[in-house]
């Protein structure tokens, strides 16, 4: 294994990735632009409150599915894929249709509680539910066919057609003068996803939910059972507290606000994309390295990738830092004055490509405890500074929340990699490298 290897390994997904955020950058600005400031709070409020519960009413399925697939495959065990597919699809689809019917309870006893409320607020529970549920169907075809080894066909889908629709949707939308709130937008999006996620099915049959599926009782295999209740509770805090974090600034500030952190975080996360494509294939490198004992040669090839992951990032960040306003203004004119909430949460992303995949290491070297430890510590400490943040400083303490949040998470992988005598893969791992490898087959749970 080289490092021109793994960049050419990683490199569909790096094009795709990129493709998809560009486009995303159109989507949101189009959406932002035309919503205004006040309804596409609203609109960011939704939405990360969707991408919230993707990850905690799936319960690992998605990970799981992809990551056992190829396993049993291997082994020649198609029954037990069959069962692992139909079980997620299950369980995806009975937690989607409770979600859709406590929205509409909670939409008409909010109707009545509180006549006062706008329409446009309360039609977003519902139609969020049903965005939750479309997005939960696509994510788990999208991992099915990753498990399978259909990268292009499982992410430009929904990475790219479904996102150029919606703009088009949104320009025809203009064109015939329809006034387009919040749940409207929440409602293009939700059906458009819905038909990529039919006619991706129509690719592999295999992958399609059947009916008889909701009223079928189906277990999955124990050693994909044990996966997923290891990394359910990791994935829900690592990838719902940004969105927390919007939510939170909504309820407690104003909706507006919301806005313009969910922009600024989405422009930020531009930094990990090239780390987010080393580490799609950088688990594998580890795992088949690990096998054979090259833990030295995991600190070497790893911690020059990550510097070079980390070089291109950092150049992002000062292109970031120096036309901050200009990008955001992209978005909206009235964010344009708040460039360093940008610089602000562009901190954290920066930090986490020159860690280097430290989560993939602990989690390929069987170390999962430890990685779910540090994320459950990282977001008890990060809530805690959120709450603190937002009411002494607002806007800027929440940007500094999510920062933190980072930095502690990092910094709480690092030394636990330093404690266990793994190879260290971050920018420091190449500097100042573990000598002294300990048994990782040991798995002392006393370090």
């Amino acid at each position: 294994m080289n490092i021109r290897s793994l960049f050419k390994k990683s490199f569909l997904f790096l094009c795709i990735r990129m493709a998809g955020i560009c486009i995303s950058f159109v989507m949101f600005a189009a959406l932002a632009r035309l919503l205004g400031e006040h309804s596409f709070g609203l609109f960011s409020m939704a939405f990360s409150a969707v991408l919230l519960l993707v990850p905690l009413l799936s319960f690992a399925r998605r990970e799981v599915v992809q990551r056992f697939i190829p396993r049993y495959e291997a082994l020649n065990q198609p029954e037990v894929v069959e069962t692992l597919i139909r079980e997620g699809w299950s369980t995806i689809v009975r937690m989607s249709l409770l979600a859709i019917g406590g929205s509409v309870i909670a939409a008409l006893i909010l109707r009545a509680a509180r006549p006062e409320m706008s329409t446009e607020t309360i039609l977003l529970l519902p139609f969020a539910a049903l965005l939750l549920m479309a997005t939960q169907v696509a994510e788990y075809q999208m991992h099915i066919m990753r498990g399978k080894g259909q990268i292009f066909w499982a992410m430009v889908p929904r990475d790219i057609f479904w996102r150029v629709l919606v703009i088009a949707a949104l320009m025809v939308a203009t064109a015939a003068g329809w006034s387009v709130d919040a749940p409207l937008a929440i409602l293009i999006m939700c059906v458009l996803l819905m038909v990529i996620a039919v006619l991706q099915a129509a690719i592999d049959p295999e992958i399609r939910p059947q009916f008889r599926m909701l009223f079928k009782r189906y277990k999955l295999p124990e050693d994909a059972a044990r996966a997923a209740r290891l990394i359910w509770l990791p994935n829900v805090l690592t990838t719902g507290y940004p969105n927390l974090v919007h939510l939170a600034v909504g309820f407690m500030i104003a909706p507006a606000e919301s806005g313009l952190l969910f922009v600024a975080q989405r422009v930020a996360n531009l930094l990990t994309i090239p780390l987010l494509s080393a580490r799609s294939i950088s688990i594998n490198a580890i795992s088949s390295m690990h096998a054979k004992g090259n833990l030295t040669e995991i600190q070497h090839k790893l911690s020059r990738l990550t510097l070079l992951i980390g070089l291109s990032s950092a150049a992002v960040f000062v292109f970031i830092t120096v036309f901050a306003g200009w990008i955001l203004s992209f978005f909206s004119p009235a964010y344009a004055d708040s460039g360093h909430v940008l610089i602000i949460m562009s901190l954290g992303p920066l930090l986490t490509t020159l860690a280097g995949p430290l989560g993939v290491m602990l989690q390929a070297a069987g170390y999962e405890h430890y990685y779910s430890r540090a994320i459950i510590l990282s977001n008890i400490v990060a809530f805690l500074l959120l709450i603190a943040g937002i009411l002494l400083f607002g806007v800027i303490g929440a940007a500094w929340a999510v920062t933190l949040q980072v930095i502690f998470w990092n910094a709480t992988l690092w030394v636990l990699i330093r404690r266990i005598k793994a190879p260290d893969v971050s920018v420091i791992g190449m500097i100042f490298p573990v000598t002294s490898f300990a048994d990782m087959d040991s798995k002392d749970t006393d370090a």
